[in-house]
């Protein structure tokens, strides 16, 4: 989430295990590796040869851990803002070789239907990106960020906590200033789907700042079946929540759990763990 040096073009940081990965700012990568690990939780399990579709990639960091601890196992991530497309491309690139393709790194956002839409890009901040920049309000997006500062930033950043309040203020305004606007690609799921001749997706990941109801609406009937486990940050708001789970429990999950990480406990930002009752990540 923060980033004190604006970068335009990927620069290289190293993970908390050494691993080089490419980024737009590297203390925003650092609290995305934390983010990332509450992904595979609460159930959700993977095995060699998994296939994984990862909507809101951003850089990628969830496929190349994933790629690492599973190498057969094949990754699409989707990330539809150019600039963070770039990365994406980038940290995918060493998983890939002519006569196969573990990392399928591709330049859509996932919706309800075919088409476009108009991002907020935030230069200083490009994970917090979105087509809905109407779910965070000043003192929504504030809190946040001074969670954020207590609970995710880094080891080496944990001074920054110490801070007055007014200071985080002045770090969520900075944050958030100067969007662009971009004007994004859509696609749905089972475009995809049918596209790469998917058989099975092992686990479908959903991070996408608040556009997860409109991934879902893009699932035909005929594909859900193919998803055995799901990971979806929600954005709880005009019961959002409870509509996800209903529907999920509908599409035969028999197994569904919810979570908050400790640095999003004073949002309305829950993830959706699901699997089916009987599931097997085995090709």
């Amino acid at each position: 989430m923060f980033s004190f040096t604006k970068q335009t073009t990927p620069t290289t940081v190293q993970l908390t295990d050494n691993t080089l990965v490419f980024c737009l700012s590297a203390l925003e990568a650092k609290v995305l590796e934390q983010h990332i690990n509450g992904y595979l939780q609460e159930g959700i399990q993977l095995r060699d040869k998994a296939i994984v579709f990862d909507v809101g990639a951003n850089i990628g960091l969830m496929g190349v851990r994933i790629l690492q601890q599973y190498p057969n196992a094949q990754v699409f991530a989707f990330e539809p803002i150019p600039a963070i497309f770039n990365v994406l491309q980038h940290n995918a690139r060493p998983f890939n070789c002519v006569d196969k393709k573990r990392f399928i790194a591709l330049p859509f956002g996932i919706a309800a239907t075919h088409g476009q839409t108009v991002f907020k890009y935030y230069p200083n901040a490009p994970a917090s990106s979105t087509a809905n920049p109407e779910l965070w309000n000043q003192k929504s997006w504030q809190q946040a960020v001074e969670d954020n500062i207590q609970d995710a930033v880094p080891t080496f950043l944990k001074w920054i906590k110490y801070l007055p309040k007014f200071i985080h203020g002045w770090i969520a305004k900075w944050l958030h200033a100067n969007p662009q606007t971009v004007h994004c690609e859509l696609r749905t799921l089972s475009e995809m789907i049918a596209r790469y001749q998917v058989p099975h997706i092992d686990l479908l990941k959903i991070d996408c700042e608040g556009h997860e109801w409109s991934v879902l609406l893009g699932i035909q009937a005929t594909d859900w079946p193919k998803i055995r486990q799901m990971v979806v940050e929600v954005h709880d708001i005009d019961g959002r929540l409870e509509k996800v789970i209903k529907l999920l429990t509908q599409q035969g999950f028999a197994n569904i759990t919810t979570a908050q990480e400790v640095a999003l406990a004073n949002t309305n930002l829950i993830n959706v763990y699901a699997t089916r009752k009987h599931h097997c990540t085995d090709t």
